[in-house]
């Protein structure tokens, strides 16, 4: 919710600016046009993030569980990734070997990071990446899947009240946080964590941080606490 002014910042920098698929209409109204945008999801819902940025001002990679509307009606380049060993392509050898491979599934943001490292790019900068409901919430307040829970709470319910009923439909786990703190995450964003971190161990000359200070601890992942942190890193 407030990190738009650190991604305008890298940016401004020799950086590559990415994107997953949810984050993109968030970035869009502030102007920010990441150079990579990343899907796999492949409920027709994803394509709301994509409804208004068809118009192909950055590259897109997709797996082939990608939602097709968006494939099919995206303008711009598009390159696909195959999950190593998935069973659906296992007569596809050839095109994998041709395409790429990404041993990582179920989270874009898994995707994202494993195909930074793949490009060769290091320092690489997580943000907002919490891995946990930060603050209550279920979703940042200016995502599409927000304006979706305000469509659909009644008049007596509140926004807040909203994100804590739909928390409590998932089981929650209790996990290490930033700096000593202790944050509560369901059990497919805890499984998220333990990929990234796995992602971080396989790979321990990239430099990767997380600037997210009310979120999971990432292992093998550097935590930045503040923009001042992140910018002195940046600087690097």
């Amino acid at each position: 919710d407030t990190a738009t002014t650190e991604i305008y910042t890298l940016s401004l920098h020799d950086a590559l600016p990415i994107s997953v698929d949810t984050a993109l209409p968030i970035l869009a109204r502030e102007e920010i046009r990441p150079q990579y945008v990343f899907t796999l999801d492949p409920q027709e819902e994803s394509f709301l993030s994509f409804r208004e940025n068809l118009d192909g001002l950055f590259k897109l990679i997709y797996t082939p569980t990608a939602a097709t509307k968006i494939i099919s009606c995206f303008r711009g380049e598009k390159f696909v990734v195959f999950k190593e060993g998935h069973s659906l392509y296992q007569n596809q050898k050839s095109q994998m070997e041709e395409k790429g491979t990404t041993q990582t599934g179920g989270s874009v943001s898994c995707l994202g990071l494993d195909c930074l490292i793949q490009l060769g790019c290091d320092p690489i900068f997580l943000i907002g990446q919490d891995c946990a409901y930060s603050g209550g919430r279920t979703y940042s307040r200016h995502s599409n899947m927000n304006v979706q829970l305000l469509d659909r709470i009644a008049e007596r319910v509140t926004l807040s009240s909203g994100h804590t009923e739909k928390t409590g439909l998932k089981k929650q786990i209790r996990i290490k946080g930033n700096f000593g703190s202790m944050v509560s995450t369901s059990q497919s964003m805890y499984s998220y964590k333990r990929t990234l971190e796995e992602i971080a161990r396989q790979h321990t000359g990239t430099r990767i941080y997380n600037l997210s200070s009310h979120g999971a601890e990432l292992e093998n992942i550097t935590s930045l606490s503040s923009v001042s942190e992140f910018a002195s890193k940046l600087s690097v």
